[in-house]
């Protein structure tokens, strides 16, 4: 029974692994493919395309891990679900404050730029109110590498977690 929430989140942390890959390696270079006229209703299209299949995994991700602190085998260490759990809680503390608000910024029309502004005001005090959508752009790719590397590290964790539970148990 203690293998359950273990198990679900390896799988759960693949699929996350494998679709910020996709998202960086893919998704992402292909917006610069959209014309500008066209890339705020692409960008609306595409973010409402990714709620099922990137949230609904993420989110069983995520309380998977908070119920391996309670429902682990005993080989598994609580420090390395504290682990898991540091790698989730920076990768979504930076979205919410760097990357979604970055995003959304990039796929703003003129008229919502404001509220982006008032919605993530460190995008303003950060000098991006000046910047061009393949600026922004420009810098989306080169910050994003970090989110990728804390989603690939956490699901290294998980795969070392299930690694050992299966080894040792």
């Amino acid at each position: 029974m203690k293998k359950w929430p273990l198990f679900l989140n390896l799988a759960f942390s693949m699929m996350g692994v494998g679709q910020i890959w996709l998202v960086q390696l893919s998704s992402y270079p292909l917006w610069v493919h959209v014309g500008p006229n066209e890339f705020h209703d692409y960008h609306i299209a595409w973010w409402h395309s990714i709620w099922g299949p990137l949230f609904v995994p993420a989110g069983l991700a995520i309380l998977c891990t908070i119920c391996l602190f309670w429902l682990r085998p005993s080989s598994i260490s609580r420090s390395l679900v504290w682990t898991a759990a540091g790698l989730l809680l920076a990768t979504y503390v930076l979205t919410y404050v760097w990357w979604a608000p970055l995003m959304a910024l990039i796929g703003a029309s003129p008229g919502e730029l404001q509220n982006v502004f008032t919605w993530a005001p460190q995008l303003d005090m950060l000098g991006l109110r000046n910047k061009t959508q393949g600026q922004l752009f420009n810098l989306l790719m080169t910050t994003h590498w970090l989110r990728l590397v804390l989603l690939t590290a956490y699901g290294v964790v998980i795969f070392w977690m299930t690694f050992i539970a299966s080894k040792l148990e």
